[in-house]
């Protein structure tokens, strides 16, 4: 797995941003080190992933924190779908109720709206507020260019 890139921090909720550039929908390390809870946007062709991959990468985000999973690119409702279920199979798993794992995809929209929302608005249920203190751009495979997420979102901090 790539290096997490630094790019500094929020403007608005004032986390620190990292960036990511993997090769496929494979599953993440469960220690990213960003913080205990991290919102992600997820930048990639999930129609080119099986279930079954998109299933295994979404249970990975959940196991290394991520509280907040912005989805972009084609096919990105199916991942949201992955991460949602993930969600309820890790409470499951715990046999305890936690706190919302909050989902959005932006299947329609320009990267720049779907960038300004995962910085501006993608706020964690309020039971992570206190631990989400980073947000991580995971790119995956070449569909979508790391380097135009890495503008968009350069453009908003």
């Amino acid at each position: 797995m790539a290096a997490l890139e630094a790019l500094g921090r929020e403007d608005g909720l004032g986390r620190r941003l990292f960036m990511i550039d993997v090769a496929a929908f494979e599953p993440l390390s469960p220690a990213l080190g960003i913080s205990p809870t991290f919102a992600a946007f997820v930048v990639g062709d999930s129609t080119q992933a099986t279930a079954a991959a998109l299933r295994e990468f979404a249970t990975s985000l959940i196991t290394a924190g991520a509280v907040y999973v912005c989805a972009y690119g084609p096919g990105c409702t199916d991942l949201e779908t992955a991460v949602d279920e993930a969600g309820v199979r890790e409470e499951m798993r715990l046999g305890v109720e936690r706190p919302v794992i909050m989902t959005t995809s932006h299947p329609s929209e320009p990267l720049s709206e779907a960038v300004e929302f995962f910085l501006r608005t993608a706020f964690p249920d309020e039971g992570y507020a206190d631990t989400c203190r980073s947000a991580v751009a995971i790119t995956v495979g070449d569909a979508i260019p790391a380097s135009d997420v890495k503008s968009a979102i350069e453009q908003l901090t």
